[in-house]
């Protein structure tokens, strides 16, 4: 239930969002009466903010065009999506604009998000990564501002998740950076029980559990953290591999090839080699159509094998009336 205060302002918060919002909609949205909702418009008014009522069918209340308010609120899922968004790019750049607009979302932060806010620019990263559509799996905005607070306080986590039969599996990590890639979150961590470094899927987390206990002064598994991450990706889901020489610039190639997938390595001017894996040559074959650069198969025999399959498939999609 909301108190009255935080109704407020979750209230002058849904207003700014533009728009009419009928009394019912919003006595919905709060669980409270439309008359609490009209005593709150009430109270809001009273502190200046310049709330209009439309009537008729499709009335309900509205912010004046242009009105001066004061600054934004955010809540902590919409500081997460703008973190998000305004990420340096591909090439690690970050704009002026971004770094000045992020500076101005933090400020407007009261103290709590703020701190949480800070974890994450800090203990997160988004690294390129998806090609194609993948199945995206949503974390609470919560669970990843924990886990980069974890990760800045130097202290051991208790994570607990499902294994393949059910049951409830507890880990205790010492966490050292969250990555946003692929559509996914994930944890790189010292695993303490296996002791080693190794990258946990966030959205498999069922729990997670702060302690005391200081992380063990470690360091970390490579200099290049976000190789090291996609390496530690491909491990998982690259179930065969192919070496191409295509016969176009590596910029142009690198286009199409996310580190997430393969690489692309310049042998002149006018030709690169390409390293790839997928989960079937198929798949890898199909990448490759998608290049618009000539090339040649240097290994495995099997992806020309697949090659010749689609391109038989092609043939026959053609020939059919």
């Amino acid at each position: 239930m909301w108190n009255t205060a935080s109704r407020l302002l979750e209230l002058l918060s849904r207003l700014q969002s533009r728009g009419v919002h009928s009394a019912e909609e919003l006595a919905t949205e709060f669980q409270v009466t439309t008359r609490t909702i009209r005593r709150d418009i009430a109270r809001l008014r009273d502190l200046g903010y310049p709330i209009n009522t439309q009537r008729g069918d499709h009335g309900g209340y509205q912010l004046d065009e242009g009105a001066t308010l004061p600054p934004i609120l955010f809540t902590l899922e919409e500081a997460v999506a703008c973190l998000q968004a305004m990420r340096p790019d591909n090439t690690g750049e970050a704009t002026d604009y971004a770094q000045s607009a992020l500076a101005k979302i933090n400020a407007v932060l009261p103290a709590r998000l703020s701190s949480q806010l800070a974890a994450l620019t800090r203990f997160s990263k988004s690294l390129d990564g998806r090609i194609f559509p993948i199945e995206a799996h949503p974390v609470p905005a919560e669970l990843i501002a924990q886990l980069a607070t974890a990760c800045r306080s130097g202290h051991q986590l208790v994570v607990s998740s499902s294994d393949r039969d059910g049951r409830t599996v507890e880990r205790t990590l010492e966490p050292a950076q969250i990555t946003h890639t692929m559509e996914r979150w994930y944890l790189t961590a010292y695993y303490l029980e296996a002791g080693q470094w190794r990258l946990f899927r966030v959205d498999k987390f069922d729990a997670i559990r702060a302690t005391e206990r200081p992380n063990y002064p470690r360091p970390l598994p490579s200099e290049d953290m976000d190789d090291w991450v996609f390496q530690q990706l491909r491990g998982g889901w690259q179930q065969v591999s192919a070496l191409v020489r295509v016969h176009a610039a590596a910029d142009r190639v690198r286009h199409w090839i996310a580190p997430a997938w393969g690489t692309v390595e310049a042998e002149s001017e006018r030709s690169c080699l390409l390293r790839i894996g997928a989960d079937n040559h198929t798949a890898v074959a199909r990448w490759l159509l998608l290049l618009e650069s000539d090339f040649t198969v240097l290994e495995p025999v099997e992806l020309r094998t697949a090659l010749s399959e689609l391109a038989a498939q092609a043939a026959a999609y053609a020939r059919a009336q």
